[in-house]
């Protein structure tokens, strides 16, 4: 992530922080929202629930994303999904008009989170792309190319870290096939040395990975 503006520590020095615990809600789906929340550490996942009850993962927000997006944007009165603590993290609360005010005074503020949400609908673009795959292993490596574009970080000449606490499930989650079918598919990458991982965390070999979407001149980084 790069360093935030100047002007953004001075709003957000002004509020409080709130702790959650990994696995604590920070938003209900349906719920309106009292303040905006800005991530200072950690990740928050975003999620649905299918109507068979499963946990649906729509996208993953780490340091200065803004939640919800759509209700501090204006387009939703309620949370769209839930928003839960995927690690622990500290975010800022801040009221939805004072943080408006903010963007619309400063220019420079206002740039900054439109190179944001344009991050962020890229990686979602990325991420729908990958659900549009036929086969569960095309599946997996485009989402693992959203991942290292959104939380990748350089690991080696050509290597890069994707810095979250990934398990197999929650990979599946994201792609709505089987724990089972990520297993396997992973084991298969990790012998082509497409990618290594220790301890839930994801080692990626950025040119193989690229190769294997048939695309070199890919954008390598959000």
């Amino acid at each position: 992530m790069d360093t935030p503006l100047p002007q953004l520590n001075d709003l957000l020095n002004a509020y409080s922080l709130r702790k959650f615990k990994k696995g604590q809600t920070l938003l209900f789906q349906g719920e309106v929202p009292r303040y905006a929340y800005v991530v200072k550490t950690g990740t928050v996942k975003t999620y649905n629930i299918s109507p068979l009850g499963e946990e649906q993962l729509v996208s993953l927000s780490s340091e200065y994303d803004i939640l919800p997006e759509a209700w501090f944007l204006g387009e939703a009165s309620v949370a769209y999904y839930f928003y839960e603590a995927f690690t622990d993290c500290t975010v800022y609360a801040i009221p939805r008009e004072e943080l408006a005010k903010k963007v619309s005074e400063s220019p420079e503020f206002a740039h900054h989170l439109l190179q944001r949400f344009m991050r962020l609908y890229v990686g979602a673009s990325v991420h729908i792309n990958a659900l549009e795959q036929p086969r569960s292993r095309d599946k997996l490596v485009h989402l693992l190319h959203y991942l290292m574009m959104r939380f990748g970080k350089p690991a080696g000449k050509d290597s890069t870290q994707i810095d979250l606490r990934l398990t197999h499930q929650t990979l599946a989650s994201m792609l709505g096939v089987t724990r089972e079918t990520i297993a396997t598919e992973i084991a298969r990458l990790r012998r082509e040395k497409v990618l290594d991982y220790k301890q839930q965390t994801y080692t990626i070999d950025k040119s193989k990975l690229l190769q294997l979407r048939n695309d070199e001149n890919l954008i390598s980084s959000l």
